[in-house]
């Protein structure tokens, strides 16, 4: 009897809230996607709840549902057979790491110990993503909150001492997923490159003015019709996690983040380039 096809590779990021999880995983998806690779992400969106945030502190059901929620997630991506490598934004870890935060003493969910760790030592590799600057979307946690779980997520690296987890640049996580699939390297994309990946990762146009300089800002306007880009808080706050994450630091603060109408490109007295996502219909 054959063995059904699944995936051969599964890469996690990990990290507390507001550390670009999200976004890099749908970058890297788009970069493997883009060289024929069949890649499948595994985001936020797979992990919907229908109870209340409210019950996870009073109830550590909760948390089993989640954590539960996303090991379901991650073998349906796997077990679908479309894909040759799964890459999901979080890591069974990090809930756990919320999980005994909310509950330290709970014996429930201290015997589960023996599986999560059974469970993380079959991802191919799994990356830590530093927090990024808080940014509230009245979705997020509060900031003590995502800190004070980033630091028991850090004692559970200290206790665990994982082998398959990796502190890189999140710049260099491509090139470190690419080298342990046995792909052939790729040349730094180049800023036109970014601009598109960017633009095919958050769906939407991008209209990005020409530097005058090195030292220039970086002023981008998110394109559409009417102004009304659905979820656009979330979507500024995708792209400018992605600018950091292709970008060094001391270039971070000198993205100027527009919003205009797409006939903003007639009038321009400027000198731009416009990026539409790939998958665009």
């Amino acid at each position: 009897m054959n063995k059904p096809k699944s995936s051969k590779f599964k890469f996690a990021l990990t990290g507390t809230n507001c550390s670009g999880k999200t976004t890099l995983a749908l970058g890297l998806t788009e970069s493997l996607k883009r060289d024929s690779v069949l890649a499948e992400v595994v985001s936020s969106s797979d992990r919907r709840i229908s109870w209340s945030d409210a019950h996870f502190p009073v109830d550590v059901r909760a948390h089993w549902g989640m954590i539960t929620k996303l090991i379901g997630a991650e073998v349906a991506a796997e077990l679908r057979g479309d894909a040759d490598v799964v890459i999901t934004d979080r890591s069974v870890l990090d809930l756990y790491a919320i999980a005994t935060y909310d509950h330290p003493n709970n014996a429930s969910m201290l015997a589960l110990e023996p599986a999560i760790l059974d469970w993380v030592s079959k991802y191919t590799a799994i990356y830590y993503l530093e927090p990024l600057p808080y940014q509230e979307d009245n979705k997020r946690p509060n900031d003590d909150f995502r800190m004070a779980t980033h630091a028991n997520l850090l004692t559970l690296f200290d206790k665990y001492h994982l082998p398959n987890v990796f502190k890189i640049p999140r710049k260099e996580v491509l090139h470190d997923i690419r080298a342990k699939m046995g792909l052939p390297t790729i040349d730094v994309l180049g800023e036109d490159q970014k601009w598109q990946a960017i633009s095919d990762a958050t769906g939407v146009d991008l209209m990005v003015k020409e530097r005058k300089t090195p030292k220039s800002d970086y002023d981008v306007w998110i394109l559409d019709p009417a102004t009304n880009v659905p979820n656009m808080p979330f979507k500024v706050m995708c792209i400018r996690n992605m600018f950091q994450s292709y970008w060094p630091e001391s270039h971070w603060d000198k993205l100027d983040l527009m919003v205009a109408p797409k006939t903003v490109t007639d009038v321009s007295s400027f000198n731009f380039k416009t990026f539409q996502p790939k998958n665009a219909n």
